[in-house]
């Protein structure tokens, strides 16, 4: 399993923390809706996590947990997530989507939730200098912003996957 946060210190044992204060005073952090979802340039539309430089193979079943909560509830409709697994060149420059899902729900505003996405990867071989990635976006059309929230022992976000190299 992944931890969201490897090589952190232990998980926060109090309410879920702010980790965009730059942004706002909200607690986890704020992903925006946008139309381009996981491709989306917005510095506030995607959040991508970079697997270590160890895992060079993934392999067959993934799940990804991700605590989340919507920003205001009032709104008709869903709030609604994706997630992906990248294989991205060094510079970024480069990503091929290797596999992503999307999971609906409609969680009361500030009750962070976990949303389960099923990320099953094809077998996958680095090429040299690639890393592989996960990144979250919000689909244009959910209902609100989106929080998300890992790291705490209430809302402790992983990824199970199959890896070749850990």
């Amino acid at each position: 399993m992944l931890d969201l946060v490897p090589d952190a210190a232990p998980q926060n044992a109090g309410p879920v923390p702010n980790y965009d204060t730059d942004r706002n005073d909200d607690p986890g952090l704020t992903i925006r809706p946008t139309p381009q979802g996981l491709t989306t340039t917005e510095p506030d539309g995607v959040q991508a996590w970079r697997f270590p430089a160890a895992v060079t193979e993934l392999q067959g079943s993934a799940t990804l947990e991700l605590f989340t909560a919507a920003a205001d509830a009032s709104g008709p409709g869903q709030l609604i997530v994706r997630a992906g697994v990248f294989d991205c060149d060094a510079a970024r420059e480069a990503c091929v989507r290797l596999v992503h899902d999307t999971v609906a729900g409609r969680p009361e505003a500030g009750a962070f939730v976990p949303f389960v996405f099923d990320l099953a990867v094809p077998a996958t071989t680095l090429a040299s200098g690639h890393r592989f990635e996960l990144w979250v976006a919000v689909i244009s059309g959910s209902m609100s912003d989106v929080w998300i929230a890992y790291d705490t022992a209430d809302a402790p976000s992983t990824l199970a996957i199959a890896t070749g190299s850990l």
